[in-house]
């Protein structure tokens, strides 16, 4: 299947989609930016033919100007290397909801803090709220990633049903 059917193939389903399925409609719509996605600049390394270590790179934002560079450094007897370059993708938002783990986990690796929901009630003494924070991770790099509240009794973590990304935390606000 070459990029072109992709898309389509890509577009149809978007449109199949139910409203409920976000998590997968966000997928698609990731997938069809990149392949849609258009350079910003190019990189071209510039070798000579016959002597290789005569090597320069040159960063170009126009389509047009690669093309002329590149047309004068082969009749002068140069290979060139092009390299296109796009934008990044933007940062992912926070979710300003819990998000079920039946739908999907943290990233792996992330390292980072999460508020946890969960029925802890029947294993913790009841001064214990039923969310905490806690950190998702391969803890014994087993293959089998597990919730972990810093106490090391992570038995009953297996019970989180809801987590959430720690909001980010109170900027101070120069008055002076």
């Amino acid at each position: 299947m070459n990029d072109k059917e992709l898309i389509k193939e890509i577009k149809e389903r978007i449109s199949s989609l139910d409203v409920r399925d976000n998590v997968e409609r966000r997928a698609y719509e990731i997938a069809l930016a990149s392949l849609t996605a258009e350079p910003v600049a190019w990189k071209v390394t510039f070798t000579q033919i016959d002597r290789e270590y005569n090597t320069f790179t040159g960063m170009y934002s126009d389509k047009a100007e690669v093309e002329r560079w590149v047309r004068l450094h082969k009749a002068c007897n140069f290979r060139a290397d092009i390299t296109p370059l796009y934008t990044a993708q933007p940062v992912p938002v926070t979710p300003d909801a819990w998000i079920s783990c039946s739908e999907r986990m943290p990233e792996m690796g992330e390292r980072q803090c999460y508020v946890l929901a969960a029925d802890f009630k029947n294993n913790y003494p009841p001064n214990i709220p039923n969310t905490q924070v806690g950190v998702y991770g391969d803890w014994f790099n087993d293959g089998n990633p597990t919730w972990d509240d810093g106490d090391g009794e992570d038995l009953y973590l297996k019970e989180v049903t809801h987590w959430m990304p720690l909001p980010e935390p109170p900027q101070e606000v120069n008055r002076g």
